[in-house]
């Protein structure tokens, strides 16, 4: 069975949705079924994109390991980059906030 191919704003949807679920399978589940089609869009490593930071988040709220995202502003970015996406079809690129 071939996997689906996720458009940007699928993704984003996906990461937004994520933020209610209390399901930790099928969070891990999404997750792993949607990095490919993350990966053939950013051209690279998915560890740092915005909708790995908003999985990762939800997946540490739900194991308890609340420190798995240390920076409330990074996932506020984050969260609002999904947003902005699941509303466009065009992509829009991640650039994580500058770090001080």
């Amino acid at each position: 069975m071939e996997d689906k191919k996720y458009s940007m704003k699928e993704i984003a949807q996906m990461a937004l949705d994520v933020q209610a679920a209390s399901n930790l399978s099928g969070c891990v589940h999404s997750f792993s079924r949607l990095l490919p089609s993350l990966r053939e869009h950013i051209g690279g490593s998915p560890n740092e994109h915005a909708a790995s930071i908003l999985f990762a988040t939800q997946i540490g709220y739900l194991t308890k390991a609340y420190s798995i995202c240390d920076s409330s502003e990074l996932y506020n970015y984050a969260y609002r980059w999904a947003y902005n996406q699941a509303k466009n079809e065009d992509i829009i690129p991640w650039e994580p906030p500058n770090e001080a």
